[in-house]
C-alpha cells in the first residue's frame, strides 16, 4: 500500500492539525470528567467530515485510507478520544459505502442520514468474548428477529464508543430466521431508545474517558 500523501491526503491532514490545536483546549477536563466533546463533533460536521470517506458518487468526499489516517493522527495529537471516537464513525460509514452486498438504496438512504441530516454513527464491534481485529474469525453474538416493522435485536455488546452521542449505530447480528452459523446480517438502527437499551455506564480508562466506550450495550 502506498502511504504517500496525494494533495487531497495533504488537506485532511492540515485541516486536522488546525482543529486538533481547537480541541487541545479542554481535552484534560473532558477526560477528567469522562464527557463527550459535543462542540467538537459539531466542528467536525461543520467541516463536511462526516462524509468524507463515503463515495462520491453517494455525495461524499472519496477519502482514500491513507488520508483517513492522516486526518486521525493529527485531531490525535489533539484530543485522542475524538480521533478514536471518530474514528468509529469512519467504520460504519466506509463499510455502508463499500460492502458490495449492501443495496444501492440503502447506501443512498444512509448517505441522505450521515451527509443530508449530519448523522453521527457508531459502530460498536466488539464482543464480550471475542475480537473484532480479527475478520475472519469475527461471529457477533447480537441476534436478530424480524417483526412487522423491521427487526428486534438482543445481546449485549462491548465497548459502544460515542453511542451515547450517536444518532445511530451499525452493527451485525445473527438472524434467527436460518440454521446458517455463518450467516451475519449488518443493520443501521437509531441509538435514541431508552425503553429498549440499557447503558451500563462503566468506562474509565485513563487518557480515553471522553469517548464514553462503555462496556457493554444491553438490548431487550
Amino acid at each position: 500500500m502506498n502511504f504517500d500523501l496525494d494533495p487531497s491526503d495533504q488537506r485532511l491532514a492540515e485541516l486536522g492539525s488546525a482543529l486538533a490545536v481547537e480541541f487541545a483546549a479542554g481535552a484534560d477536563e473532558r477526560d477528567r470528567d469522562r464527557t463527550f466533546a459535543t462542540a467538537a463533533y459539531q466542528r467536525l460536521r461543520d467541516e463536511d467530515l462526516f462524509g468524507a470517506v463515503m463515495s462520491q458518487d453517494l455525495g461524499g468526499g472519496g477519502a482514500r485510507t491513507v488520508g483517513w489516517l492522516a486526518l486521525m493522527e493529527a485531531l490525535a495529537q489533539g484530543d485522542a478520544s475524538i480521533a478514536l471516537g471518530f474514528n468509529m464513525h469512519y467504520v460504519a460509514t466506509r463499510l455502508v459505502s463499500d460492502l458490495p452486498n449492501i443495496e444501492a438504496a440503502t447506501k443512498k438512504r444512509v448517505a441522505g442520514l450521515v451527509i443530508g441530516d449530519g448523522a453521527l454513527v457508531s459502530a460498536p464491534l466488539s464482543e464480550p468474548s471475542s475480537s473484532s481485529l480479527l475478520p475472519a474469525t469475527y461471529l457477533p453474538s447480537l441476534t436478530a428477529t424480524r417483526t412487522d416493522d423491521g427487526l428486534r435485536i438482543s445481546g449485549n455488546k462491548m465497548f459502544a464508543s460515542i453511542w451515547e452521542a450517536s444518532d445511530y449505530a451499525f452493527m451485525f447480528a445473527k438472524p434467527d430466521w436460518t440454521d446458517n452459523p455463518l450467516h451475519v446480517i449488518g443493520f443501521l438502527m437509531p441509538t435514541d431508545q431508552p425503553d429498549a437499551v440499557e447503558i451500563t455506564d462503566n468506562w474509565d480508562t485513563l487518557g480515553m474517558r471522553s469517548t464514553r466506550s462503555n462496556q457493554a450495550v444491553s438490548y431487550t
